[in-house]
């Protein structure tokens, strides 16, 4: 019984390490595909973004939050192709605070990382890299 208690708590202490190490990656580790990032300081209710290539992705504030804050992202796996059109809105208190147009190539062996970031008058954009 009690080498069927230290298995049990082996097993549940590897799978917490190998979820945490999951959960830390930072967009640079993430293969091929689209990185959603906000690195605004500005919080917002939320972020939609929307292309004919990845779909819709609403990125929503973290669960017992109320806003979307910087740090937040949203890695998603797509297809290879050129000229993908994304629109992108950031939403504040039901208002749209920032509404625009990116395109960019999808090419095997690259990321490419849609970023909110800060404006100079407080508001915000969207740059890509």
């Amino acid at each position: 019984m009690k080498l069927l208690k230290k298995m049990s708590l082996f097993v549940a202490a590897a799978s917490m390490i190998l979820m945490l190490g999951a959960c830390s990656k930072e967009s640079s580790d993430v293969a091929d595909g689209v990185s959603f990032l906000y690195e605004a300081t500005k919080e917002v209710d939320k972020v939609i973004f929307n292309s004919t290539n990845t779909g819709e992705c609403v990125m929503n504030p973290i669960e017992g939050q109320t806003k979307v804050k910087k740090g937040s992202a949203i890695h998603v796996a797509s297809n290879y192709e050129n000229g993908v059109e994304l629109s992108i809105q950031v939403i504040d208190e039901g208002e749209v605070i920032y509404e625009g147009t990116k395109t960019f190539d999808l090419v095997e062996g690259k990321k490419v990382e849609v970023k909110i970031v800060d404006t100079a008058d407080g508001g915000v954009t969207a740059e890509v890299k």
